[in-house]
């Protein structure tokens, strides 16, 4: 439960691109790398796996509240060294019942929507697939679909979500996406190649 609450707290804050750059210029990096941490950043978000431990340098605990610091070293390009490179947040947390069981529940969690868990990792899988492909680990969709044992048609109707503009990405895996919006309803659109027309069509902000 407590790793659980960490990595939402984690992703949410991977998220916060204006968080992220202000600790860039904070420590002074330069400004030619900036798009390269972001870019790592996002990447980082669609991971389906763990990544507590290549990030969190700290965690504290308390009876109301959660504070994460991380270190974001490992988002910068080879041969850059900012040892200052780091982010930190504090959420008010509280234990909640639910049915038989207790929970940890981060009191800002309703401001937001909630974190679609299947649409993040339908994200992910996107990504997977596609970074598979381009990197020539597998030859072809066909490839991709039985070493996966998925259907072809599934495949087909789900890797678009590896081409989303990278703040609606980020926007989904703070669970801020709009309100309705399902893995289901994003892949029966056909989406616009232009980041711009995709925040247009599907309700989000204009990307910056």
């Amino acid at each position: 439960m407590i790793e659980k609450t960490i990595d939402t707290v984690m992703r949410s804050m991977l998220a916060d691109r204006s968080s992220i750059i202000s600790a860039l210029a904070g420590a002074d990096a330069p400004a030619a790398i900036v798009t390269q941490v972001l870019d790592r950043a996002r990447e980082v978000l669609v991971q389906s796996e763990p990544i507590l431990e290549d990030y969190v340098q700290r965690v504290n605990i308390g009876p109301d509240r959660i504070e994460v610091k991380l270190s974001l070293a490992k988002l910068l390009p080879d041969g850059i060294d900012l040892p200052d490179f780091h982010i930190s947040q504090t959420r008010t947390m509280r234990m909640q019942r639910r049915s038989n069981e207790m929970r940890l529940v981060l009191d800002s969690d309703s401001e937001h929507a909630a974190v679609d868990s299947v649409l993040a990792k339908g994200i992910a899988q996107a990504h997977v697939w596609a970074e598979e492909l381009f990197s020539g680990k597998a030859d072809s969709l066909v490839e991709l679909v039985e070493h996966h044992k998925v259907s072809e048609g599934y495949l087909k109707k789900l890797m678009p979500l590896a081409f989303l503009a990278p703040d609606i990405v980020a926007s989904i895996l703070a669970g801020k996406q709009p309100e309705g919006l399902s893995k289901e309803k994003l892949v029966s659109k056909t989406l616009s190649p232009i980041w711009q027309e995709q925040c247009n069509a599907l309700g989000f902000d204009a990307a910056k």
